[in-house]
C-alpha cells in the first residue's frame, strides 16, 4: 500500500513541477520545453532519495530504490528523446 502512495505522490509532484517549468519557459525559453521530463524525473528522484533518507523505514528503502531506479530510466529516456529531437532539428 505504501509502493502505491509513494508512487502516486511522486507522479504528483513530478506532474506539479512538469507544470511549473512550462509555465514559465513557455515565453521566455522554449527550447527548455524539451528537457522538461527530464527536469521533472531527476527532481522526483531526488525527492525520493530525500525520502528514502530521513522517512522511510524498516524496508521502505528497497521500494524507494525501485522507484528511483525507474524514474531513472524515464529520465534516461527522456533525455535521450530530448537530444534526438534538438539534433534533428539541428540538422534541418
Amino acid at each position: 500500500m505504501k509502493l502505491v502512495f509513494v508512487f502516486f505522490i511522486s507522479i504528483l509532484l513530478a506532474g506539479l513541477i512538469s507544470v511549473l517549468l512550462y509555465q514559465l519557459g513557455k515565453d521566455s525559453f522554449p527550447q527548455l520545453m524539451k528537457y522538461v521530463p527530464s527536469i521533472a524525473s531527476a527532481l522526483s528522484i531526488g525527492v525520493i532519495y530525500l525520502k528514502m533518507i530521513f522517512i522511510s523505514q524498516q524496508y521502505e528503502p528497497i521500494t524507494d530504490i525501485i522507484l528511483m531506479m525507474i524514474l531513472s530510466v524515464v529520465c534516461g529516456v527522456s533525455l535521450v528523446g530530448a537530444l534526438l529531437t534538438e539534433y534533428v532539428s539541428r540538422k534541418m
